[in-house]
C-alpha cells in the first residue's frame, strides 16, 4: 500500500490479487482470468480462450467467447454479433452497418433490409418482399396452407387454397373461402356475409335487412316493419307505431294505440283506451276483476279459507274482505281493521288525532299525535307505559322508570336505583353491594362503598372521608376546621387552624398503654405545649424555638441552629446552611448548595457531590467512579480501569493481564490484547502492514525490513517486528539503565509461563569492529515494549522473535532430588546454556537482521 494512491490486496489461498492505482487503473488477477480497467477503457482475458476489451470514449467494444456469444461494436458505424450455440446449434448472427442497413440470421430464418425503404426475408416456406409504401408481397409455399398476397397501393389480391380475396380500398371488398363468402360496398352502405360452416347469412342495406339461420329468421323493411322468428315457436311482429304482437310459451300479448290484450293459459286480460281494463280466469272462475284507471279498482280471487275481494274508489273509499281480516278506509283519515285468528285484535285510527288497539287478554293501546300521548297497559302482567309530552312513566314486573325528558329520570329496580336531574343531580345505588353515589353539583357529593368506606362533601363547608378504621373531616371556608384520625399510624389531629389545635399520638389501639397517650396543644404562632405519661415534654413560643425531651433523647431547634441528640442512635446538628448527621449506619455532611457527602459506616460505600456538575463521585465496595465537569470520566474495578475525556478525545482502558487500549483522536491508537496475543498500533502517515499469522502481534514497520524478515526469517514459529528501538538503555537492572527496575509479575503455580522476547540489535555504525552484539531478554508478552517518545536520530531496525518457554517443572515432594528428563527432551543434544534459561542453545534456528547483513542470535 502506498497511501492513498496505490493499494494492493491478495488472497494467497484463492490465488487472487487486486491492485488499484487511484483513480487511474484497477487490475485483478486470478487463476481463471485477468482483468484491467482504466479511465479510457479496459478488458479481460481468460485461460479458456475468452477475451474482450472496450474503448469507452470511442464506444468500441469487442468480446470473444469460444462456443458462446461474441460481438464487435464500433458505434455507430458497425456492429456484429455471433452465437453458434443458439437455436439448437444452428447459430445466430446479426450484422448492422451505419444504423440503416442490417442482416440477421436466426437458425433457418434470415432477414435483411435498408430501413425504412426495403425489407426482404425468408423463414422456411414463408418469404416476404417490401418496398415501402407502395409494394408488399407475402408468400407461403406450404402445401397444407398455401397463400400469396400482393398489395399495390389501394388494390390488393390474396390467393389461398380454398378461394381468394380482393378489393380496392375503400370502395369494394369481396372474397370467398371454405369459411366465409362476403361482398361489401361501403359507399352504398351495403354488405352481405355468409357463414358456410354455420349456414348463417346476413344482409344489410338502407332499405332491407335480413338475418337467416337454421333456427331463426329476421326480416326488416325501412326500419319500420320487423318480423322475428325464434326457436320454440317464439315470434315477434311489429309495425311501428301501430301494432305489436308477441307469442311465446303459450302467452300472447297484443298492443295497439286503442288497446290491447294479454292471454295466458290461466286467464285473459284486456284493456281499452288505456283507462278501462278487465280480466277473468279460465281455471278459477272466481278470479275476476275490472277497473277504470285511476279511479275504480275491483279484484276478486280465491285465498286460503275462502274468497277475498278488494274494492277501491280513489281517494275516498277502500274495502278489503278476507276470511282472516277486514279493512275499511274512509276519506283517507279514518281506518278500521279487524284481525281474526289466534291473536284477534281490533284497531281504529283517526289520523292524526287518535289511535286505538283492543286485544282480548293482551295489550290495549291508546295514542294520539296532536296532543302527544301514548298509553299501553297489560292487565294480565299488571304493567303499563304512559308517555305524555316530555313526561313518561313505565312500570314493569322488576323496575320502575319515570321522568321528564331531558331534565329528570328516576329508575328503581330490585338491584339498582338511579336518579338523574340534569344538569345538577346524579344518584346511583347498588342494592346488592350496599353502594351508592350521589352528586348534586356544586353543593353535595356522597360516595359509599361496599367495604364501609364513605366520602362526602357539603361544598363549600365540610369535606368528610371515612375508611374502615380511619376518618378525615375538614371545612373549606374559614375558620378552617380539621379532624383527622389514622388508626394504623395511631394518631388524631383536631383543630381550627391556625387559632387552636390538638394533636394526639398513641393510645387508640387496644394493646396500647394508657400512659403512652401524647397530647400536644398549640396556637400558631403563639405557643406549643405537649406531654405524655412516660416523661415526654414539648414546648415552643413565638416560632423562636422548639424543645422536645423524652427518655430517648432531646431536640432543640431554632432558625439559626439546632441539634437532635439521641444517644446510641442519632446525632444531628446544623448551623445556618451547614449540617451533619451521624447514625448507626450513615454519615451525612451538607454545606448547601456547595457540598454533599453521604457514606456508610458499616460498608465501603459513599457518594460525594461538589457544586454539581463540577464533581460527582461514588464508591461501591470494589467499584468506584467520578466525573469532573461532564468532561472527564473515570471508572475503576478490581480488574479494569477506564478513563474517558469527552467529546471523545481521549480514551484508555486497562484490563488486568488481558488488554490495554489507548487512543487520542485523531493522532494515536494502540490496542494491546495480551489474552489473544495481538498488538495493533496506528500513527498518522503511510505504512505497510507486515504479514501476520495466527498468534502474532505486528505493528507498522518500514517496508524493506518487513520484506527481509519474511524472506530470511520465515522458518521461525513466531516473529514480531515492532519498529525502531530507542538509543540508549532499555530496562533498569542492565548496564546503563535509567529508572527503577520493572516490577516482576507473580506467576501462578499451575499456569504455563508466557513466551518471552529476545532482542537482537546491531551497532548503529557497522564500521566499528569493536562493538559487539547484545542479546537482551525482554519482559513477557503480556507487557509490550515501551519506547521513549523523545525524538531520536537515525536508528537501526529491531527484530523481536518469540522464544518458546520452558515446560513447567514437575511438582513433587519438597526436598526431593530433581528427576532426569525423559522422552524427546532427554535425547536433545546438550550445548552451551542460554542466558536466563537452563536449556541448551540451538544456534542457527532464529536470526536477527539489521541493514544488509544477518547476525546469528541465540533465541
Amino acid at each position: 500500500m502506498l497511501f492513498p494512491l496505490f493499494w494492493q490486496f491478495g488472497d494467497v489461498k484463492a490465488g487472487v490479487t487486486s491492485s488499484v492505482f487511484v483513480p487511474l487503473v484497477y487490475a485483478r488477477k486470478s487463476p481463471q482470468e485477468t482483468r484491467v480497467y482504466t479511465l479510457l477503457g479496459g478488458g479481460r482475458s481468460g485461460k479458456n480462450g475468452r477475451w474482450g476489451f472496450g474503448i469507452t470514449p470511442l464506444l468500441t467494444f469487442v468480446r470473444n467467447e469460444p462456443g458462446g456469444k461474441s460481438f464487435q461494436v464500433v458505434t455507430p458505424l458497425f456492429g456484429h454479433s455471433h452465437d453458434p450455440s443458439a437455436y439448437g446449434g444452428k447459430g445466430e448472427r446479426t450484422v448492422s452497418a451505419a444504423v440503416l442497413g442490417y442482416y440477421r440470421r436466426r437458425g433457418e430464418r434470415w432477414d435483411a433490409g435498408f430501413a425504412p425503404l426495403a425489407f426482404v426475408g425468408r423463414d422456411g416456406t414463408r418469404s416476404y418482399q417490401t418496398i415501402t409504401p407502395l409494394f408488399w408481397h407475402r408468400r407461403d409455399t406450404d402445401p397444407q396452407h398455401p397463400s400469396d398476397l400482393w398489395v399495390l397501393g389501394p388494390a390488393y389480391a390474396k390467393k389461398v387454397k380454398s378461394g381468394g380475396h380482393g378489393g380496392l380500398a375503400p370502395l369494394v371488398f369481396a372474397g370467398r373461402d371454405d369459411k366465409f363468402r362476403y361482398g361489401i360496398v361501403p359507399p352504398l352502405l351495403f354488405g352481405h356475409v355468409h357463414d358456410v360452416e354455420a349456414q348463417r347469412s346476413r344482409t344489410v342495406s338502407l332499405v332491407f335487412a335480413r338475418d337467416k339461420g337454421p333456427d331463426h329468421r329476421t326480416l326488416g323493411v325501412l326500419n319500420l316493419f320487423w318480423d322475428v322468428k325464434r326457436p320454440a315457436g317464439e315470434r315477434h311482429t311489429a309495425l311501428f307505431p301501430l301494432f305489436y304482437r308477441r307469442h311465446a310459451e303459450g302467452k300472447t300479448l297484443t298492443l295497439t294505440p286503442l288497446g290491447g290484450a294479454y292471454r295466458t293459459p290461466e286467464q285473459r286480460t284486456w284493456s281499452a283506451a288505456a283507462l278501462l281494463y278487465g280480466f277473468r280466469g279460465y281455471k278459477d272462475p272466481t278470479r275476476r276483476g275490472f277497473g277504470l284507471i285511476p279511479l275504480v279498482f275491483y279484484d276478486r280471487r280465491k285465498v286460503e279459507g275462502g274468497v277475498a275481494s278488494n274494492l277501491v274508489v280513489a281517494p275516498l273509499f277502500a274495502r278489503h274482505r278476507a276470511p282472516s281480516e277486514d279493512l275499511d278506509m274512509w276519506s283517507p283519515l279514518v281506518w278500521r281493521t279487524a284481525t281474526r285468528g289466534e291473536k284477534p285484535r281490533k284497531n281504529l285510527a283517526v289520523i292524526p288525532f287518535y289511535f286505538r288497539q283492543r286485544q282480548p287478554d293482551g295489550i290495549d293501546v291508546d295514542a294520539g299525535l296532536v296532543l302527544p300521548f301514548f298509553y299501553s297497559r297489560d292487565k294480565v302482567r299488571r304493567t303499563h307505559t304512559l308517555i305524555a309530552g316530555p313526561a313518561f312513566h313505565r312500570l314493569t314486573r322488576t323496575s320502575l322508570n319515570a321522568g321528564v325528558v331531558p331534565v329528570y329520570w328516576w329508575h328503581d329496580s330490585v338491584e339498582k336505583r338511579r336518579l338523574i336531574s340534569l344538569p345538577l343531580i346524579f344518584h346511583q345505588a347498588d342494592k346488592n353491594k350496599l353502594e351508592h353515589t350521589t352528586i348534586a353539583v356544586p353543593l353535595w357529593f356522597d360516595r359509599r362503598r361496599a367495604n364501609g368506606r364513605r366520602s362526602w362533601v357539603a361544598f363549600p363547608f365540610v369535606v368528610g372521608v371515612k375508611g374502615q378504621f380511619n376518618f378525615t373531616r375538614f371545612s373549606l371556608t374559614p375558620p378552617i376546621f380539621f379532624d383527622i384520625f389514622r388508626l394504623n399510624k395511631n394518631y388524631r389531629f383536631t383543630g381550627v387552624v391556625p387559632f387552636a389545635f390538638r394533636y394526639q399520638k398513641c393510645g387508640f389501639r387496644e394493646e396500647d398503654d394508657d400512659r403512652c397517650r401524647y397530647t400536644l396543644w398549640g396556637s400558631w404562632p403563639l405557643f406549643l405545649y405537649g406531654k405524655d405519661g412516660k416523661g415526654r415534654t414539648s414546648h415552643g413560643a413565638l416560632m423562636l424555638y422548639y424543645f422536645d425531651k423524652d427518655p430517648g433523647g432531646r431536640r432543640f431547634l431554632t432558625l439559626l441552629g439546632g441539634a437532635n441528640v439521641r444517644p446510641g442512635e442519632r446525632l444531628t446538628w446544623y448551623a445556618l446552611n451547614f449540617g451533619h448527621t451521624t447514625t448507626r449506619q450513615f454519615k451525612t455532611t451538607v454545606f448547601f448548595p456547595l457540598f454533599f457527602r453521604k457514606a456508610y459506616r458499616t460498608k465501603d460505600r459513599s457518594t460525594t457531590v461538589v457544586l454539581p456538575p463540577l464533581f460527582v463521585g461514588a464508591r461501591r465496595e470494589d467499584y468506584r467512579w467520578f466525573q469532573a465537569g461532564l468532561m472527564v470520566w473515570n471508572f475503576r474495578r478490581p480488574h479494569k480501569v477506564t478513563t474517558v475525556v469527552a467529546p471523545p478525545l481521549f480514551y484508555t482502558a486497562h484490563s488486568y493481564a488481558e488488554r490495554r487500549m489507548t487512543w487520542l483522536l485523531p493522532l494515536f491508537l494502540r490496542d494491546n490484547n495480551w489474552a489473544k496475543d495481538t498488538n495493533h498500533q496506528r500513527l498518522p502517515g503511510p505504512a505497510v502492514p507486515a504479514p501476520a499469522r495466527p498468534g502474532q502481534r505486528l505493528g507498522p514497520v518500514p517496508a524493506g525490513l518487513a520484506h527481509r524478515a519474511r524472506r530470511e526469517l520465515g522458518h521461525l514459529r513466531r516473529l514480531h517486528v515492532v519498529g525502531h528501538p530507542p538509543q540508549g538503555p532499555h530496562h533498569a537492572g542492565r548496564p546503563g539503565a535509567v529508572g527503577p527496575p520493572p516490577r516482576p509479575r507473580p506467576r501462578h503455580p499451575g499456569r504455563r509461563p508466557r513466551p518471552r522476547l529476545v532482542v537482537a540489535r546491531r551497532a548503529a555504525d557497522p564500521r566499528r569492529p569493536g562493538r559487539e552484539h547484545r542479546h537482551q531478554e525482554g519482559p513477557p508478552l503480556a507487557r509490550p515494549v515501551r519506547h521513549p517518545r523523545r525524538r531520536q536520530r537515525r536508528r537501526p531496525a529491531l527484530l523481536l522473535a518469540v522464544r518458546r518457554p520452558d515446560p513447567p517443572a514437575p511438582q513433587g515432594r519438597v526436598g526431593a532430588p530433581p528427576q532426569a528428563p525423559q522422552g524427546r527432551s532427554a535425547r536433545r543434544p546438550q550445548g552451551p546454556a542460554r542466558r536466563g534459561s537452563g536449556r541448551p542453545c540451538r544456534a542457527g534456528r532464529e536470526e536477527a537482521l539489521s541493514g544488509a547483513s544477518a547476525e546469528r542470535a541465540c533465541a
